[in-house]
């Protein structure tokens, strides 16, 4: 079994950064604001052919107010899950009373936990500190600067030396593609009810509160034996509505994610339907190449008798998407759920296929019997040889005499026959153009 190390502290101590120099990947938001972090995140790690699993969890606070105590929650699920503690505390600003009360509790957690003191490169004189830290109950104390890269692997080395972590030679070429589903919105549309539904666990803090969600989560998952990453993401805000640095950095992650996942699953709240914003958010993902499926969420919301007129003006808006499947939903009542996962399976069987140049010619062949391409100064604009330019965008090559000249009405017909043909869901085909440039012609 692969050892599960959980990242524990305050907020604004460290952790983000110390998760991200242990991945080797800048995963998790790193920000001056307290409290970027709020669901917990998974990252699979090797060091020097160590082998462990590390969780970054939320800044622990003992204030009153809900998402504090939602933080709280899901930290203590971290740390249950967990075969290693690494407690981390800030040596600029000393012992607080929060830190007392995070190793009050690890005490009594019955796991083998490290005491780190972070940003010592802050620290003028650390031999007078640390006794204040030795006093919080830990037999040793690891002083680090979690920015410097180099500190961040001796301080690895040495707790792999006292503890039992599976060694193995990594290679590369066996690392297996795991495809990345992500979750992607504007702000509060019930992306984290979905995914806490489909992982049927409360993984994500979900709340009324808009942005409760501030950095894109990893999840691994497996459905009906097809193992997946799942992906919750900051909502996506329309840019006037953009007030902060952070929160601009947010966005940028989100569409990040969207270039870095295979399956993205864009949430829509019924109330608010189909925006501009979403509109751009469709083109962005079907132009990247990526699989899209559509949820329109909160239909349990809307009135039994407008369910119907809602449903219909929703689908006339994406019509110009016919490839795509949409569902209309409840994630917070699990409605529908099982209807997403059949999509998700169907959207990676896609993606996996491939297709054969004589099934594409005799598509081709098809097209120009069923509707002749038109002419062109009296010349008849002949399509010759189509073969499969690339799969990521999903684009097929078309070699003609004068295929620069046909007609936008035809392109968009060809690009229709051949979804069509060749049962894509999901995904959106490309075809190019080329004159005069058969390769079977001497």
């Amino acid at each position: 079994m692969i050892p599960i190390i959980a990242l524990i502290g305050r907020a604004n101590v460290g952790k983000s950064t110390l998760f991200n120099n242990l991945i080797g990947k800048n995963c998790s938001l790193v920000s001056d604001s307290a409290g970027t972090t709020r669901d917990r995140k998974y990252n699979f790690s090797i060091i020097k052919n160590n082998y462990f699993t590390i969780i970054d969890t939320g800044g622990i606070s003992y204030k009153k107010d809900e998402m504090s105590k939602n933080v709280l929650y899901q930290t203590n699920i971290a740390i249950k899950k967990a075969n290693f503690i690494l407690f981390i505390t800030d040596g600029s600003t000393g012992v607080l009373y929060e830190d007392k009360r995070i190793a009050k509790y690890l005490s009594l957690q019955n796991k083998k936990t490290f005491l780190l003191v972070n940003k010592i490169d802050k620290i003028d004189n650390f031999d007078r500190l640390k006794y204040d830290f030795y006093a919080l109950g830990f037999e040793k104390i690891y002083p680090i600067s979690s920015i410097n890269k180099k500190e961040v692997m001796v301080l690895a080395q040495q707790i792999f030396f006292q503890s039992h972590f599976p060694k193995k030679k990594f290679c590369q070429k066996e690392q297996k593609h795991t495809p990345k589903i992500a979750f992607i919105g504007r702000p509060n549309t019930g992306k984290s009810t979905l995914i806490n539904n489909l992982l049927n666990e409360e993984r994500m803090i979900v709340s009324p509160i808009t942005g409760t969600t501030i950095d894109s989560v990893s999840i691994p998952i497996k459905i009906y034996n097809n193992d997946y990453i799942l992906i919750d993401t900051a909502g996506v805000r329309k840019k006037k509505k953009i007030k902060n640095i952070l929160e601009k950095k947010m966005i940028s992650d989100s569409l990040k994610t969207i270039k870095n996942s295979d399956i993205i699953l864009l949430v829509i709240d019924v109330c608010i339907g189909v925006s501009t914003q979403d509109l751009f958010l469709i083109n962005f993902i079907l132009n990247q190449g990526k699989s899209l499926i559509i949820i329109i969420n909160k239909y349990d919301t809307v009135v039994k008798r407008k369910k119907k007129e809602i449903k219909k003006h929703i689908c006339a808006n994406l019509n110009f998407i016919s490839f795509v499947r949409i569902h209309f939903i409840s994630a917070l009542y699990e409605k529908k759920i099982k209807e997403i996962v059949n999509s998700i399976n169907e959207a990676n069987f896609n993606l996996k296929k491939t297709i054969n140049t004589s099934k594409l010619m005799n598509i081709m062949h098809l097209a120009q019997k069923n509707h002749c391409p038109p002419l062109f100064k009296g010349r008849l604009i002949k399509l010759k040889y189509a073969h499969i330019g690339k799969y990521k965008p999903l684009t097929i090559i078309i070699h003609g005499n004068q295929v620069d000249h046909l007609p936008g009405s035809y392109k968009r017909y060809l690009e229709k026959y051949f979804h069509q043909s060749l049962k894509i869901i999901s995904i959106k085909l490309f075809i190019n153009f080329k004159k005069n440039n058969n390769p079977f012609k001497r």
